[in-house]
């Protein structure tokens, strides 16, 4: 009789598992940032309505748009900052990120509203 042969284990199935566990927590982070995030948006936006001087008839297209807009900016993040990180460093590429936070913030203060919609997506 044969017998039947014993294989080495796996070890990619364990570091991929690593890999999967790692994920998980990281994009929990994520969406746990991004909620807090726009929680303070959405509390202090009652007081941008009044500042920018929205029209009564458009605040609430604007409001859901402002809300969405955020992650249309992070899904063109995604896309930029990793192939920015493979050219440069990821120093580069974090200091970068710091810069057009910056510059989306000063955006947000022009009540102008296409100008604070280029802001909240930056």
């Amino acid at each position: 009789m044969d017998q039947p042969v014993q294989q080495a284990p796996n070890l990619k199935s364990y570091r991929s598992f690593g890999y999967l566990i790692n994920f998980a927590i990281f994009v929990s982070l994520g969406y746990v940032n991004y909620g807090i995030i726009a929680a303070e948006f959405n509390s202090a936006l009652s007081q941008a309505i009044l500042s920018l001087s929205w029209p009564t008839e458009e605040i609430a297209i604007r409001e859901s748009l402002t809300n969405s807009v955020i992650t249309l900016g992070s899904v063109i993040s995604i896309f930029i900052s990793g192939v920015y990180m493979a050219k440069f460093s990821r120093r580069k590429q974090l200091i970068w990120a710091d810069v057009m936070t910056i510059f989306g913030s000063l955006l947000t203060i022009i009540s102008y509203f296409p100008v604070f919609m280029l802001g909240r997506t930056l």
